[in-house]
């Protein structure tokens, strides 16, 4: 027989249970609305690729514009030699050119780096996001598990409840 005392105890258990789904539920929410964030950050980070990338083949065509300026130097050096007379002013301005060459060097040295600290900044979110998802992982798995010792609670009681004469009046 169940004591009046036996019930309120049931009725505490079973509010506890039920105030514990809810936090669960909480909890569960919670860790979607952060995967939904993740999935953002990874998304972010494809598109900045995908600059980097457009960069890169930018930087790449300025090399390859540098080197055929550098060939037109080469054969505008040759024609110089030929004509003496332009000489002086010639060598005034590549020597502007050249200067401009080595300023554009520097920008894109400088570019580069940049575009190195961006990969490394952007490899350390990598390892942050990867680290926040093992730890989902693990929250999900202590989810899971006390979820099972709830429903193993929820089972002994229903079989105490129920139980042969347990409901009986005295």
């Amino acid at each position: 027989m169940i004591e009046p005392s036996d019930q309120s105890l049931l009725a505490r258990c079973y509010e506890g249970l039920l105030t514990l789904c809810w936090i669960m539920a909480r909890c569960y929410e919670a860790l979607l609305t952060l995967g939904w964030i993740m999935a953002r950050c990874y998304e972010a980070f494809l598109t900045l690729g995908w600059i980097m990338a457009q960069f890169y083949e930018g930087l790449r065509t300025l090399g390859w514009i540098m080197a055929r300026c550098y060939e037109g130097l080469r054969t505008l050096g040759w024609i110089m030699a030929r004509c003496y007379e332009g000489l002086r002013t010639l060598g005034w301005i590549m020597a502007r050119c050249y200067e401009g060459l080595l300023t554009l060097g520097w920008i894109m040295a400088r570019c580069y780096e940049g575009l190195r600290t961006l990969g490394w900044i952007m490899a350390r979110c990598y390892e942050g996001l990867r680290t926040l998802g093992w730890i989902m992982a693990r929250c999900y798995e202590a989810l899971r598990t006390l979820g099972w010792i709830m429903a193993r609670c929820y089972e002994g009681l229903l079989g105490w409840i129920m139980a042969p004469g347990a409901m009986k009046d005295s």
